[in-house]
């Protein structure tokens, strides 16, 4: 039992000492895909969020692409910002890696989770 319990200490300190390598605002930059909400009138599944580097936001559906004005990394949250930067919708980032993105709308307890894929 103790050996599992220093197997699962050990793993915990390799993930948060490798979490620390990346910055944060750099990994959110990419295209991401939608593959789960539990928000029912939110964004549809298979749609992609670009962000840039200069705190841009596309969506990119099936059929159109949209400016979605801006974003930022305000500690553990991510922030949109509009258009004209007066929007705030807030989320808590849950995890955050070179693959995957997770997001908790605390206000309205909703989840979205996200995958890395290639911008086009």
């Amino acid at each position: 039992m103790r050996s599992l319990a220093a197997g699962l200490i050990a793993v915990l300190l390799v993930g948060l000492s490798a979490r620390g390598a990346d910055d944060p605002k750099e990994l959110l930059v990419g295209a991401w895909e939608i593959t789960y909400t539990d928000a029912v009138d939110g964004i549809p599944l298979g749609t992609k969020l670009e962000l840039t580097k200069d705190g841009k936001v596309k969506l990119i559906g099936k059929d159109k692409t949209d400016d979605a004005g801006g974003y930022k990394l305000d500690g553990a949250y991510f922030v949109l910002t509009g258009k004209t930067g007066d929007k705030n919708d807030k989320a808590r980032v849950v995890l955050l890696n070179k693959s995957s993105l997770v997001l908790n709308d605390e206000v309205e307890d909703k989840v979205m989770v996200l995958k890395r894929v290639k911008a086009k």
